[in-house]
């Protein structure tokens, strides 16, 4: 059976039958992702520690509004990340790896062509794929400093539109940072992480703001 998920999605954002579905309650028995919501012991993906005082944070941002239903694709899909509800829609957080990363002037060089870590990059891939929807994926490299321990953005935000075609597009990484909502802000800096992050619980009130933002960021004048 071909999942229909434009017809998933806009329940979801509608809010029509939300409760009934994401509680595994659904009319549509047929459907192959079950929508009922993690269990409260449900183990979580640790923080990356730091190495050598650095660490890198990679996000997939999504247009999908619940994070259940993100974090259901990625159990599916047996992907690496934790799903997490923002106030702009669900996010991946994904666990980067530092090792073989070559933070340098030649990379920086780079400026928003910079690419991101391969495993991000093949996450980001996948859920556009599986969802049929453009995605943003960023990638920040963060430093500890070790005389408060407070975490400061070394290096380089970068962002790119991956399209549910498969191509991929660089985007400004300060403008989308800067437009981005503060808890999501928090994550790719690193202020917050899945340990901390107070999940965001949307309301149809959300719709017109994050139909906005879907405009601007996802497909604003591109062709897949």
């Amino acid at each position: 059976m071909t999942r229909d998920f434009d017809e998933e999605f806009d329940k979801i954002m509608s809010g029509t039958d939300a409760g009934t579905e994401l509680t595994g309650q659904s009319a549509d028995l047929e459907s192959e992702i079950p929508y009922e919501i993690p269990p409260a012991d449900l183990q979580i993906e640790e923080v990356r520690p730091a190495e050598d005082g650095k660490r890198s944070v990679g996000l997939v941002l999504t247009e999908l509004l619940h994070y259940e239903v993100l974090q259901k694709i990625v159990e599916l899909e047996k992907l690496p990340g934790r799903a997490l509800g923002t106030e702009t829609g669900a996010v991946l957080w994904v666990p980067v790896s530092l090792e073989g990363d070559e933070e340098d002037e030649f990379a920086a060089l780079l400026g928003d062509a910079r690419p991101v870590a391969d495993e991000l990059a093949r996450v980001a891939q996948r859920i556009a794929e599986v969802i049929g929807r453009n995605v943003i994926v960023a990638q920040s490299w963060l430093r500890v400093d070790d005389e408060d321990d407070e975490v400061s953005v070394a290096g380089q935000i970068v962002a790119w539109r991956v399209t549910k075609a498969g191509t991929v597009e660089p985007l400004h990484g300060g403008l989308v940072v800067s437009s981005m909502a503060e808890d999501v802000e928090d994550l790719l800096v690193g202020r917050t992480d899945p340990l901390t992050h107070n999940n965001y619980e949307p309301s149809q009130s959300a719709w017109p703001t994050l139909q906005a933002i879907k405009q601007a960021w996802f497909n604003r004048g591109k062709k897949d």
